[in-house]
């Protein structure tokens, strides 16, 4: 059953909740439906009663990037969880060692997860495969970059912080050589470290989201993933359902065993990998629930969510049971549409497909809206262009909606 939606009462304003989500967006909203179904009270920081989480759960009114707010909410729980691993770590060092909360995932898998940096220099000490990379430190950008085609024909620059969804990232060959100047040239103002990674010649990208606690290990299976514009657009799962090979599904959980016992991870965090002829390089870490791990709320009897949640409520963890393979569909921002559309009515979707939208007032392009996911129970060129059809027709829907607006 799909996720339902519970209110508790705003107004109980002083008593304490067991667990608080850093964060109003759809993972802290898709958390919250969770905690709902097992009442286990959540309450989320949010500065916005229309943001995504804040409209259906308690909130307290406050911001993640203020210390006063972080310490006041910390105060009324015993658990904190993150929405995002962009936080500020010494705000979070602070807010823990005032108010002796249980931050989930520690500040060093924070650290580490929001700095790509460090990433890398994580799976070098970890002896894990991750594609070759140079940082562009005091020298001139021009001579660094011109070094790098003399190597390769083709290369990804990376900022180390406040990177996502393909925002922070650049790629380098001869004809892109001048925006990539600029590119570097704009993160030096911004005092952003850059670092250059050698393009991996890949036949696909996966990934598998994990679940940690002081007793238990495991893992949901390896997703098969597709991006676009360097954002998430779609995921199979499992992989091996869709002719991926079983071996690299024992070659992640092998990765993630490693990566969970060096940060000490709890609660639930994903890795991405790039997959070359049957080697596995891993890409990047989520430290958190993961846009690729939505079909497990269709597809498994207990989802990633639910297993955050019971970490942190200190529930017993169950071995989730999976039902049918799913194809996710996420439901991005055209290009060409943006605006208002909290009035608006979806058309409802055919059977067998689910839809979850986010709640988010204003839509724009490339912005994650909702998503879609169905069971792949028939072939799956017929159960994707069902999927796709919808999609279709959801999108050419709202364009109408709004041409019509326009006339008003």
């Amino acid at each position: 059953m799909w996720p339902f939606f519970m209110s508790f009462d705003h107004s109980s304003e002083t008593k304490k909740k067991s667990v608080g989500i850093l964060g109003d967006g759809q993972l802290a909203r898709m958390l919250a439906q969770s905690a709902a179904q097992k009442e286990v009270e959540v309450e989320v920081l949010s500065l916005d009663s229309d943001a995504s989480a804040s409209q259906l759960f308690p909130y307290f009114n406050g911001s993640s990037n203020d210390r006063s707010s972080l310490i006041a909410f910390a105060q009324r729980h015993s658990v904190i969880l993150i929405e995002n691993e962009f936080l500020e770590v010494s705000l979070l060092k602070d807010m823990v060692e005032k108010t002796q909360v249980t931050l989930i995932p520690n500040r060093d898998a924070i650290a580490c997860a929001q700095d790509k940096g460090l990433q890398k220099k994580k799976w070098d000490e970890l002896k894990i495969k991750t594609a070759p990379y140079f940082f562009l430190d005091d020298q001139p950008i021009s001579l660094f970059l011109e070094s790098l085609l003399k190597k390769h024909s083709f290369w990804v620059l990376k900022q180390t912080r406040m990177g996502y969804d393909g925002k922070g990232n650049f790629f380098l060959n001869r004809k892109t050589f001048f925006e990539a100047v600029a590119f570097c040239e704009r993160a030096k103002t911004k005092s952003i470290p850059v670092f250059a990674e050698k393009g991996i010649d890949f036949s696909h990208e996966v990934s598998m989201v994990y679940v940690s606690s002081e007793n238990e290990f495991f893992n949901f299976p390896l997703g098969l993933t597709y991006q676009e514009k360097g954002v998430c657009d779609s995921v199979l799962l499992p992989a091996i359902a869709f002719g991926m090979d079983p071996s690299l599904e024992e070659k992640a959980v092998e990765i993630g065993k490693k990566v969970s016992e060096s940060l000490k991870m709890t609660g639930v965090f994903a890795l991405e990998f790039f997959v070359d002829q049957g080697t596995l390089w891993v890409n990047e870490m989520a430290p958190r629930v993961h846009n690729t791990g939505h079909g497990t709320q269709l597809g498994f009897s207990y989802s990633q969510f639910d297993a955050h949640i019971d970490v942190a409520a200190g529930n017993q963890l169950q071995k989730p049971e999976q039902y049918c393979s799913t194809f996710m569909k996420n439901l991005l921002g055209p290009d060409e549409v943006s605006g208002d559309w909290s009035s608006w009515t979806p058309p409802a979707p055919p059977q067998g497909v689910f839809l979850n939208l986010y709640g988010k007032k204003e839509v724009r392009p490339r912005r994650k809206m909702g998503h879609l996911v169905v069971l792949v129970e028939d072939e799956f060129s017929v159960v994707e262009e069902r999927v796709l059809q919808y999609e279709t027709l959801f999108w050419n829907e709202l364009r109408l909606f709004f041409k019509n607006k326009e006339k008003k």
